[in-house]
């Protein structure tokens, strides 16, 4: 497992209680007790320093994934073959975190510039540099819960189902959820 995803994902809870997600209050970024000049300026040091750095690395790994591991069992296990659907999924979803983490990673100077423009309207408008922070917040929110359900997918639903239907009922379930519940907090 390379990305951490919430542990009412896992296949045990999903058979025990797959409606975990009803009735939680919409996610919402958690930095009310912060100045907004505060959270600015460790957004701005996070997108400069951290965040291309992680992202880098990531998109680096997923994408070497795509290139070398896929291929190779694609070649040891044909995906065209109808009896080998779960090696099918397996390198549709590879492909599709490939395709998130690029997308991650093309968006930090984007969340740079959001983040400068936060920093310079936090002195003049609490409300729009709280809008901008919340906005980019939420947007990282939901591409790591997108790619958090991925690898769910991935990980607990191609290896435990035993058919194709449990295994479309799963995807079916966790595409029902916020991508924003689904990240691993901490």
């Amino acid at each position: 497992m390379s990305i951490p995803y919430n542990d009412n994902l896992k296949w045990d809870a999903y058979q025990s209680k797959s409606e975990w997600y009803k009735g939680l209050p919409e996610w919402t970024p958690s930095t009310d007790h912060e100045s907004q000049l505060i959270r600015a300026a460790n957004e701005l040091f996070a997108q400069t320093f951290k965040q291309p750095v992680v992202r880098g690395v990531q998109c680096i790994r997923d994408a070497a994934r795509l290139v070398l591991k896929v291929p190779i069992r694609s070649m040891l296990t044909p995906v065209w073959k109808s009896e080998n659907w779960k090696q099918r999924e397996r390198a549709k979803i590879n492909a599709k975190l490939a395709g998130y983490s690029l997308v991650q990673l093309v968006s930090v100077p984007a969340k740079f510039l959001v983040a400068l423009a936060a920093l310079a309207t936090s002195a003049i408008s609490y409300q729009k540099a709280k809008r901008l922070l919340d906005k980019s917040e939420r947007w990282t929110a939901h591409l790591d819960g997108r790619a958090s359900q991925l690898e769910a997918l991935k990980e607990e639903g191609r290896l435990n189902a035993k058919t194709r239907e449990e295994y479309n009922a799963y995807k079916q379930r966790l595409y029902n959820i916020d991508p924003k519940l689904c990240r691993k907090e901490g």
